[in-house]
């Protein structure tokens, strides 16, 4: 009986729809930047997950080239992977929101929402989308932003191994190919 309890709470948890909110925004002159997970239909949790991170990991919140540099090449090497990803989740909200003081960078800000957006829209349903750029001389050049988007751990998982089939599939067939 204990182990038909615990097997039903994996498929439960795995099966579960699960809530991630990232925001980048700013609220009485001070930045905000927060991932946040919530475990939705049964539990109702919310887990800080970036504070997690930033205290679990002793993860530095500054961003210089180098932390950069290591974000792209784990994107290209992982490719598959987040295309395999994002083709499973639903994108229930999105905003993204220019602000500058500069009359160029508005009009290239409009063009860059535009590139953005059929980037993503290839690879992903979107329920709320917002875009806004705002000019104003007085104002410093941000972008604030709100993606919140829903996810099942068995769907990360079921990118996982696809992944991992289609790498050992490469390989597989890059060796048959050199030994003929």
């Amino acid at each position: 009986m204990k182990v038909f309890i615990i097997i039903f709470i994996i498929l439960i948890v795995l099966l579960m729809p699960i809530k991630i909110q990232i925001i980048k925004n700013m609220n009485n002159d001070k930045y905000v930047n927060d991932i946040n997970i919530y475990f939705i239909k049964i539990f109702n949790i919310r887990i800080d997950f970036d504070r997690f991170l930033y205290k679990t990991l002793k993860i530095k919140k500054s961003n210089n080239l180098n932390n950069i540099i290591t974000n792209i090449n784990y994107i290209k090497n992982n490719k598959s992977l987040l295309t395999n990803f994002l083709s499973l989740i639903t994108l229930n909200k999105i905003t993204l929101i220019y602000k500058t003081n500069n009359l160029l960078l508005s009009f290239l800000s409009w063009n860059s929402i535009y590139i953005i957006r059929n980037l993503y829209s290839n690879l992903l349903d979107i329920e709320n989308e917002y875009y806004n750029v705002i000019y104003d001389e007085d104002i410093e050049n941000r972008i604030v932003y709100d993606i919140q988007f829903k996810i099942r751990i068995i769907y990360f998982l079921l990118a996982y191994v696809l992944n991992i089939y289609e790498k050992f599939k490469k390989r597989r067939h890059k060796n048959v190919r050199t030994s003929n």
